[in-house]
């Protein structure tokens, strides 16, 4: 149960380097007429990546649903505040808020 525990917690991971490549990418596009909306579409897309992820766990009886529900929680936060700068700012950051990225080096948030 522990190894399924890890594997599902280090989804987080996953998704936050999945999210600073799109910001990479999209950061790259400054100039572009619909960077936001396509920066917003892709993050959009992997959100419904990982939810369909999230589905197949729950249908595994070895997954402890509230580590699941942790997990999904944390991605729908990384995702929903790197959508908010995004529609404040644009793409023009070079990393992810304080929270992910404190999450992405290992830090827990306070």
């Amino acid at each position: 149960m522990e190894s399924r525990e890890s594997e599902i917690k280090n989804l987080v991971s996953g998704f936050t380097a999945s999210i600073m490549n799109l910001i990479s990418h999209y950061r790259q596009k400054r100039d572009a007429l619909n960077q936001v909306p396509q920066f917003i579409d892709a993050v959009e897309r992997d959100r419904a990546r990982m939810a369909q992820k999230f589905d197949a766990l729950r249908s595994d009886p070895s997954c402890p649903a509230d580590v699941i529900d942790a997990v999904e929680a944390q991605i729908n936060h990384i995702a929903d505040s790197e959508i908010a700068r995004a529609k404040s700012n644009g793409v023009d950051f070079d990393t992810l808020t304080s929270a992910p990225a404190r999450h992405a080096q290992g830090r827990r948030p306070h």
